[in-house]
């Protein structure tokens, strides 16, 4: 299978667009974490909005394995 980029307007590219943003949230939020500069509160909900996020991640990997751009 050739792994190159989706046409524009197929389901495929909306799914990679959605992992992106999904990834980069979930790095923002790691990111916190190494300057030690959260509150013990405000650490308990980055890692819930971790949690969270990361629970979207199979919704698009189905997506991209529905239209054929992942093997199963």
């Amino acid at each position: 299978m050739d792994i190159t980029s989706p046409p524009v307007s197929s389901k495929a590219k909306a799914a990679l667009v959605e992992l992106q943003k999904l990834f980069s949230s979930i790095d923002t939020r790691l990111q916190q974490f190494p300057s030690g500069s959260l509150e013990p509160k405000l650490e308990i909900e980055a890692l819930i909005e971790i949690g969270q996020l990361t629970e979207q991640l199979p919704v698009y990997e189905q997506v991209l394995k529905d239209v054929g751009y992942l093997g199963s």
